[in-house]
Formats: C-alpha cells, sequence, structure tokens
C-alpha cells in the first residue's frame, strides 16, 4: 500500500473479493431462499442484536442502500424484528423464525462446503 492510500481506498475490492469467495465456497444459503447479503445480515444481527442501519453496514462493509433492501425484505419474511430507541433509530433483532431460519442456511452452507462433487452432497 502507498503512504497516500487508505484501507477504504480498498474497500470495493475487498468486498468483491470476499463475495466472489463466498459464492464459490458458500453456496447454501442460496438453498435455503436467502441472498448471500441476506444470510450475512442475519447472522450479524444474530451476533450483535439492536444495531442501527449505520453500525450494521459498518460492520458488514455494505453501502446502506443494500443493506435496506435486505433488512426490508426479511422483515417482511418475519425474519427480524424492528425495535425503535429512546431515539426513534431502528434496532433490529432476529424473530424466533429468523433463528430457525439462519440455523437452516448455516447447515445447508456446511453442507455445501462438504460437497462431494462427483457423489454430492453428504448422506445425513
Amino acid at each position: 500500500m502507498k503512504s497516500n492510500q487508505t484501507p477504504n481506498d480498498y474497500r470495493g475490492t475487498l468486498q468483491a473479493a470476499t463475495r466472489h469467495l463466498y459464492k464459490l465456497y458458500g453456496g447454501g444459503p442460496r438453498l435455503s431462499d436467502l441472498s448471500d447479503s441476506q444470510f450475512c445480515v442475519l447472522l450479524v444481527v444474530r451476533h450483535f442484536p439492536n444495531l442501527g442501519i449505520s453500525d450494521l453496514a459498518d460492520a458488514m462493509v455494505m453501502d446502506r442502500a443494500t443493506l435496506v433492501r435486505a433488512l426490508r425484505a426479511l422483515k417482511r419474511r418475519d425474519y427480524l424484528l424492528v425495535n425503535l430507541d429512546h431515539l426513534d433509530r431502528h434496532r433490529y433483532e432476529l424473530t424466533s423464525t429468523g433463528v430457525k431460519k439462519l440455523e437452516e442456511a448455516r447447515r445447508l452452507r456446511l453442507d455445501a462446503q462438504r460437497c462431494d462433487p462427483v457423489n454430492g452432497l453428504p448422506q445425513r
């Protein structure tokens, strides 16, 4: 890195590389009808409940527009609960349905990572 460059200069490249690797090795969430972004939102909200949109966007290295689309879809499907704090800011947490969906997606992701390309998914 040159002395006048910051880590943010590489942010887009890092995001693109991360998405590419995730699609290669992480295919499970797609099997559970969640997009990659939605899966990541559920995962971050599970581990860090009650974050606001800005904090979520920073934690996920995602632009707010993409995040808001994912949040709307997850809320519409009853995977997220939206609470308002004392300043009327949105805070997010998983519903019981969201917890079940996340666990299903994680299990499918692990199965996909262990997949034998010749013989298919592992036996249960």
